[in-house]
């Protein structure tokens, strides 16, 4: 937000609900360094989705799973890692990107939390075989 490079699409190229939406939660912005045109605040997107949310989500599930008795070393890292995906995933289709940070309609970070939402899949299911192994002896 304080060098203004990672600015959202402006509110005009937006659904009207979405926009309103957006606008009535205060989630906009005028990056003046860029043009006047009200914006996304990208970066308030961001901070709730990959900062607030994912905290929440990952306490529950550690004050769970605490309660339980244990959960597999590393499975609570590997939720981090699909929920940070997927967060990251939505917040991309906020943002204005140049042209040469997209594939087709996919951005490259988009392709890149793709890759951390099956890596963390993998691992969750790696550290769940491991569980049950140990369980087992």
């Amino acid at each position: 937000m304080l060098n203004q490079e990672l600015y959202g699409l402006p509110i005009d190229r937006l659904p009207v609900r979405r926009a309103e939406v957006l606008t009535k939660l205060h989630l906009t912005y005028v990056y003046t360094q860029v043009d006047e045109q009200l914006r996304v605040n990208t970066n308030i997107i961001q901070s709730i989705l990959e900062g607030a949310i994912i905290r929440i989500v990952l306490l529950v599930l550690f004050q769970k799973y605490r309660r339980k008795g244990r959960w597999a070393a590393g499975k609570l890292g590997a939720v981090f890692l699909i929920l940070y995906g997927i967060m990251r995933f939505g917040a991309e289709f906020f943002k204005d990107l140049p042209i040469n940070e997209q594939l087709g309609v996919v951005s490259i970070s988009q392709i890149l939390s793709i890759v951390l939402i099956v890596v963390g899949g993998y691992l969750f299911w790696m550290f769940g075989k491991n569980e049950k192994n140990s369980d087992a002896h």
